[in-house]
């Protein structure tokens, strides 16, 4: 009977045995399930969600260890990264599974849009062999924001990458002082430059030269820019900011009355290169009415500041853009002396001279600029005469 007893039991051992081993095959990957997946079994969340994460990432970003910090991102548009993601999102019941895809989400998007950036910048600069204004800002601000987003090793074909181009870029770049196209915290950059000597033998080749002011009217400087010029017999072109103008009409007044000419400097000195179509039209066309129900007249030329800009605003006014091609740095060196020299060291082939009616040495000096420019062999002329 013991025996009968004892077979029987060691039959039901074995039996459960067997089924013990059955169920831990059966149950071996979700032993391996992080807490996370495990809640979202519990609750019912369908596996899917799974293969939509791989058609984002190239391994499963989510594992037996919860969400992995050093995940590597798939080939795929921010646009469609946003949509599968809102899916995924959907179909999840699970709220802890569905707050980490949340904050895996919100990490990922800014290097992804980053991404985009340069994509966008490198396609732009593929498909012009000219130089384009404010790349460098572009350049810059991308740097900013890669430094920002702290990024782990997985993203380093994304930074290597990047910064290797940057550095083409910006070798490409050549600094050129005397040929500015902004000022120097955009970068005085272009792609060509002109060697000293060969400038110095062109600038005889033509003997007009058009004289601007920039970011006035000021009322203490500009009246007295203005007796000079009426002194000196000389017309210039003044490029005054909106908010300028309308606190003082009076000398926008006098300077259209005595015959020069007024251009659009914006309305507030914002870089157009940062701002959008609507905004560059507002400090634009305020600019004008502002301007023109003082003179009468139409606005015909405009400056971008910084000289920042290009293509873009063309296509947004009818305006002519003028920039320069002599700077006198009175904004830099704020020294008289050297505002002079650096005007006649500097003269080019049909120049048009930058200064700004805002400060007194500049008003100090022009008398001299204006007398070694004329010595030079140069005569000041309006800018419609010279274009």
């Amino acid at each position: 009977m013991y025996k009968k007893i004892a077979a029987s039991l060691t039959v039901f051992l074995a039996f459960a045995l067997i089924i013990y081993i059955a169920y831990n095959a059966n149950n071996k990957d979700e032993s391996k399930l992080s807490i996370i997946e495990l809640s979202a079994r519990k609750n019912k969340s369908p596996e899917s969600y799974r293969k939509k994460l791989l058609e984002l990432y190239e391994t499963q970003p989510i594992t037996e260890e919860g969400v992995i910090e050093e995940r590597a991102l798939k080939d795929v548009s921010l646009d469609e990264y946003n949509t599968k993601i809102e899916d995924i999102l959907t179909e999840i019941t699970d709220q802890s599974l569905k707050a980490s895809i949340q904050s895996l989400a919100a990490f990922d998007r800014p290097i992804l849009e980053l991404n985009q950036e340069i994509n966008s910048l490198k396609t732009m600069l593929e498909n012009t062999t000219e130089y384009i204004s404010g790349i460098l800002v572009k350049v810059h601000k991308i740097d900013d924001k890669l430094a920002a987003l702290n990024l782990s090793r997985s993203y380093k074909d994304l930074t290597n990458t990047y910064q290797k181009w940057s550095k083409q870029i910006q070798e490409q770049a050549t600094p050129v002082p005397d040929r500015v196209y902004g000022d120097p915290d955009l970068g005085k950059f272009l792609n060509t430059t002109t060697d000293s000597d060969e400038r110095n033998n062109q600038a005889t080749s033509s003997h007009f030269v058009v004289l601007t002011f920039d970011d006035g009217p000021n009322p203490y400087t500009t009246p007295q820019i203005l007796d000079i010029l009426k002194a000196h017999n000389v017309k210039a072109t003044f490029f005054v900011l909106g908010q300028n103008a309308e606190q003082y009409p009076e000398i926008i007044k006098r300077i259209h009355d005595e015959g020069h000419i007024v251009g659009n400097h914006s309305y507030s000195h914002r870089n157009y290169t940062l701002i959008s179509d609507a905004d560059i039209l507002y400090e634009l066309n305020h600019t004008n009415e502002i301007i023109e129900n003082v003179t009468h007249d139409p606005v015909r030329y405009y400056r971008m500041p910084y000289g920042a800009g290009g293509q873009r605003e063309m296509q947004l006014t009818q305006m002519t853009p003028v920039l320069w091609n002599v700077d006198s740095e009175d904004w830099k060196s704020r020294n008289e002396q050297a505002i002079i020299n650096r005007v006649v060291a500097t003269l080019l082939p049909s120049p048009v001279i930058l200064m700004h009616d805002i400060y007194q040495e500049s008003a100090n000096s022009l008398g001299a600029v204006i007398e070694n420019v004329q010595a030079n062999g140069y005569q000041f002329v309006r800018m419609d005469e010279m274009m």
